[in-house]
């Protein structure tokens, strides 16, 4: 493609074209949005991952560190937390940005189609078709990370320190 035809954008954010190879273009921008997609999903498997083995590996800590609490094993468990924790801020950022490139992406091909009805199909445009980002429940899965974490430190520090021994129970 010759770089004096790639499409731009207005300030007003209307696409400007060039009509000639206007499909090879709108063809060309939905091949890379999917590409950013695809992206989103492996960023977001490779995080579920490391934080799955970091989840598992703090409580197989914890549970090797006894009911005393062996001060070594509860240090690593910690440090894993914390690794975790910041991996989940991170992905959740990183989610977030996805979802905002995805959203411009869409808009942008959804003006397209409406400008050029008759040479492209109403996919993005179409109310009916269109579905839900998933991004937005997907960014709730690093929360959930969080506060597992967040759990897992509350009940180490309760089970070393016996606050519930100072529970009446009846």
């Amino acid at each position: 493609m010759n770089p004096e035809q790639t499409p731009a954008t207005t300030t007003n954010s209307s696409p400007t074209l060039f009509p000639s190879n206007l499909f090879e273009q709108y063809q060309l921008f939905v091949e890379e949005t999917a590409r950013i997609s695809d992206r989103r999903h492996s960023t977001s498997n490779l995080f579920l991952s490391v934080n799955s083995v970091l989840v598992g590996a703090v409580a197989l800590l914890i549970q090797q560190s006894g009911s005393k609490g062996s001060p070594l094993l509860i240090f690593l468990a910690f440090l894993l937390v914390a690794a975790g924790s910041v991996l989940c801020i991170l992905w959740l950022q990183f989610l977030l940005r996805y979802a905002n490139r995805l959203t411009v992406r869409f808009l942008y091909l959804s003006k397209l189609e409406q400008m050029n009805p008759s040479l492209l199909l109403s996919v993005f445009s179409n109310k009916e078709l269109r579905t839900e980002s998933f991004s937005h429940l997907e960014a709730r899965i690093p929360v959930v990370f969080l506060v597992t974490y967040a759990l897992a430190v509350a009940g180490t520090l309760t089970n070393m320190f016996g606050w519930l021994n100072y529970l009446p129970i009846h």
